[in-house]
């Protein structure tokens, strides 16, 4: 079995840097030598339709997350009265956003999660270094 890739259509993919050195902020430029040894080759791997493909284009930037686990961190500061988080969602914010932004809102209005339980975002998993493991997903 094969996969089709038909002409003229995009495929958006990236990776994170082979090695994570301390962020370098002027520095903007892809690592196009990412795509031909390790993109690439995990793509027509997964898909032999991808056997043609080309890069047309590259962007490069940084992406910033909790360090812990790559995941939001939601609700109430332990130590602090009456700090509120909703933060930490890097490239996950559109995504993530409408049902954080829900649950936020009960936790503000009502004292408590009512419609979502995001107590597994709280910021303890943090201070108690428990993380929350979501794999594949970027």
């Amino acid at each position: 079995m094969s996969t089709f890739v038909p002409k003229g259509t995009s495929t958006i993919s990236g990776c994170p840097p082979l090695e994570d050195p301390a962020a370098d902020y002027e520095d903007h430029d892809p690592h196009y030598d990412l795509f031909e040894e390790v993109i690439w080759p995990s793509l027509y791997n997964r898909m032999p339709g991808f056997d043609a493909i080309k890069m047309t284009n590259a962007w490069a930037g940084h992406y910033e997350y909790c360090t812990l686990d790559q995941n939001a961190f939601i609700g109430v500061h332990p130590d602090i009265t009456n700090f509120y988080m909703c933060a930490g969602f890097s490239g996950h914010g559109l995504q993530h956003g409408p049902g954080a932004g829900r649950g936020i809102g009960e936790l503000l209005l009502y004292g408590e999660y009512r419609s979502l339980d995001l107590s597994i975002f709280g910021y303890e998993r943090i201070a108690e270094n428990k993380p929350v493991r979501e794999f594949n997903i970027i």
